[in-house]
């Protein structure tokens, strides 16, 4: 009945829908070929030739690929439109489909979506004012929230290459405490007490965290380590620099030394992780949009960091950082996967808080 429903409404409107499901990051799928895939950016419907969506942002087996995608209602569409004759459409990443009723896939993954799901969409959208609006709004913080994460994430990879793992882990808290006592407007924290927990947090619980996730990686539950990292007293700081600590330091760290399957669970943990705390610079400059959930707070913080002048598209943007030379999980969608992933796709096969003004 859904399917007969479904060919009543233009693909157009289909669209807008499969768009919106797409737009919850914490969510994951299974693609055709059997891959783990979560959407961290549904990239922005095109109103020109081309693919349906430009510049999506998947995380695919813990890699992070930017790509376009088409919608059609039957992956043999795909025949009947022709595009098989058309270069917008080379180098594909998703072809998303109601059914798959070709063998292969005519890009480099297919991924089935719940017809009824996108009806629901679509039934909500309209009942719902202004949702254009707010989605558009939550849509341009999953860019925001994805470039912090993977800025964050290089400019950790660089010390890691210049001084390695251990060195730049600790050297980034010590550095990140340095600007916090140069930045900090209140007198929370006297110069001893940040002096005190520079000089011991070599020795604290966050190094044997660190070490217990690396070296464990295949067995690890990374978000019970969160959860307990984030509960516990380090040295002498409070939990909301606490907070920053693990988000700017640790995280950082451990996604520059996570293999393919801990860095599924990274990113699973960021994008669906209730909000930690809440900010008071978020509150005051952002009243009416929510802090219900990590993500949402961290592209806030990027959006004010950038000013707001995005002036591109996502992978543009991530072209302009220069992540594609530092990360070794970043690929566009006319790259191969790397070897890190290949390997292990191959062996599958074989087989409180309180008001905190965070600091850049």
């Amino acid at each position: 009945m859904n399917s007969a429903l479904a060919h009543t409404i233009s693909e157009t409107a289909l669209q807008r829908g499969v768009h919106a499901l797409l737009s919850e990051p914490s969510r994951t799928w299974k693609t055709q070929s059997g891959k783990q895939l979560q959407t961290l950016s549904p990239g922005r419907l095109n109103v020109h030739e081309g693919a349906d969506f430009i510049d999506v942002a998947i995380l695919l087996d813990g890699e992070v690929i930017i790509g376009n995608a088409e919608f059609h209602r039957k992956a043999s569409d795909w025949i009947s439109h022709r595009h098989y004759d058309n270069r917008d459409y080379d180098n594909l990443l998703l072809h998303l489909v109601f059914v798959h009723d070709v063998s292969g896939s005519f890009a480099r993954e297919t991924l089935v979506l719940p017809t009824d799901e996108v009806l629901e969409v679509l039934k909500t959208q309209i009942s719902v004012q202004d949702i254009s609006h707010d989605r558009e709004v939550m849509e341009d913080l999953q860019d925001y929230s994805l470039l912090r994460l993977l800025r964050k994430s290089s400019e950790m990879q660089i010390e890691v290459n210049k001084r390695g793992l251990s060195s730049a882990f600790i050297g980034s808290i010590r550095d990140f405490l340095h600007n916090f006592k140069q930045k900090r407007r209140r007198p929370v924290y006297s110069d001893e007490r940040l002096h005190y927990l520079s000089e011991n947090i070599g020795s604290s619980a966050l190094v044997v965290y660190f070490d217990q996730v690396i070296s464990n990686s295949s067995t690890v539950n990374f978000a019970l380590t969160m959860k307990q990292l984030l509960s516990k007293k380090l040295v002498n700081e409070g939990a909301a620099l606490r907070r920053e600590i693990v988000l700017n330091c640790f995280l950082p760290a451990i996604i520059s030394a996570a293999d393919a399957t801990l860095r599924i669970e990274i990113f699973a943990w960021f994008w669906s992780v209730n909000a930690l705390g809440k900010y008071g610079v978020l509150k005051r400059r952002f009243p009416n949009v929510p802090q219900s959930f990590l993500w949402q707070q961290q592209g806030l913080l990027e959006f004010i960091r950038t000013n707001g002048l995005k002036g591109m598209m996502c992978s543009e943007a991530i072209k302009g950082y220069g992540f594609a030379e530092t990360l070794h999980f970043y690929r566009t969608a006319s790259q191969p996967l790397s070897r890190e992933v290949s390997i292990v796709l191959e062996q599958s096969e074989g087989i409180e808080s309180g008001e905190f003004d965070e600091m850049d």
